[in-house]
């Protein structure tokens, strides 16, 4: 298993490999899916801040993160941001913590410690996240 570290406002920023020479070469392709599953293992002390981003947030997006201390999650698939938090138990204690971000289609759902759990269903019709190839952010 791979693991980095990050202090402050640092973040690495991730690139979809396309299937074609030539989408890889236009800025504007967008990666397309039905199904979305985040997988991670986390620490920090810090009350606030994204732990993985797809998408900016003015269109199409999925942000894990921590609010006030609290783990949740904003998924927006083209007709308005839905939120959702575990409001059950903090996580920046500074202990490693186990997430599974799963999305099908316009439901999803967060998994703390294999415990907690957050479930959300968004009310598109719309079923698919569009984002440019190159808008994934860890950190």
């Amino acid at each position: 298993s791979d693991s980095a570290f990050f202090t402050g406002n640092n973040y690495i920023q991730y690139e979809v490999i396309m299937t074609s020479d030539e989408q890889r070469k236009r800025e504007t392709s967008l990666y397309t899916t039905a199904t979305t599953v985040i997988s991670l293992s986390f620490s920090t002390t810090s009350l606030n801040g994204v732990l993985v981003q797809m998408g900016n947030n003015n269109s199409d997006h999925i942000i894990i993160k921590i609010a006030n201390g609290y783990l949740m999650f904003q998924l927006n698939l083209g007709g308005g941001v839905v939120t959702s938090q575990i409001n059950t138990v903090t996580v920046n204690n500074g202990s490693f913590h186990d997430i599974l971000f799963t999305r099908r289609g316009t439901t999803a759902e967060l998994l703390l410690e294999n415990m907690y759990i957050s479930r959300s269903v968004t009310s598109d019709s719309e079923m698919l996240l569009d984002i440019l190839h190159n808008e994934i952010y860890i950190g």
